[in-house]
């Protein structure tokens, strides 16, 4: 497998497909959580050996760092202060070279993700609104409704009967990707 021009090293091969197979058995247990943790760190490795170091970035393990900081404590308050003494940096510092690699300010990589755990939440569970916006990291559920608006220009509720699991036929209606739709 090639990406970006560089050969990725067999052991992460291995790796990877280590937490895959971890997370298809948290899956069929139903652990869901866990899988989604399990997932975001496959993710963090598939990304890890393509990332190029920006100029005036973070390196790629503090990116990681970041990444990893911000996934774990999604459904809680994420400040720029934390997140910038998890990698030893000054806020200043941080907000500079977070831009430089993430391409986005730090506030909105965090609606990102909190709308991205949202969209999954929405697509796999019969959650009430509120409750997904909690356990998203959102205030409430008029927090919730109010960004996702802002962002993919139709509320919650609608996007979710657009996109939810057919029963009938086991796959979803229609295909969504979260991450991909989100346009600053």
């Amino acid at each position: 497998m090639q990406l970006q021009g560089e050969l990725i090293p067999t052991k992460q091969i291995e790796l990877l497909a280590e937490l895959l197979q971890k997370a298809l058995q948290s899956l069929r247990r139903n652990d869901g959580h866990s899988a989604e943790s399990i997932l975001a760190s496959a993710c963090n490795l598939a990304r890890s050996p393509t990332r190029p170091i920006a100029i005036g970035g973070f390196a790629p393990w503090q990116a990681t760092r970041i990444e990893n900081f911000c996934v774990e404590r999604i459904n809680g308050p994420i400040t720029l202060t934390m997140a910038a003494a998890a990698i030893s940096r000054s806020p200043s510092h941080f907000c500079r070279a977070f831009r430089a690699t993430f391409g986005c300010s730090f506030s909105k990589y965090v609606v990102r993700l909190r709308l991205t755990r949202a969209c999954t939440l929405m697509l796999t569970t019969s959650m009430r609104l509120s409750e997904i916006a909690l356990e998203s990291g959102l205030a409430d559920q008029a927090h919730l409704c109010r960004t996702f608006r802002r962002i993919y220009g139709e509320s919650p509720a609608a996007w979710r009967r657009l996109n939810r699991h057919s029963p009938s036929t086991g796959e979803f209606m229609k295909r969504a990707d979260c991450e991909e739709s989100l346009h600053y």
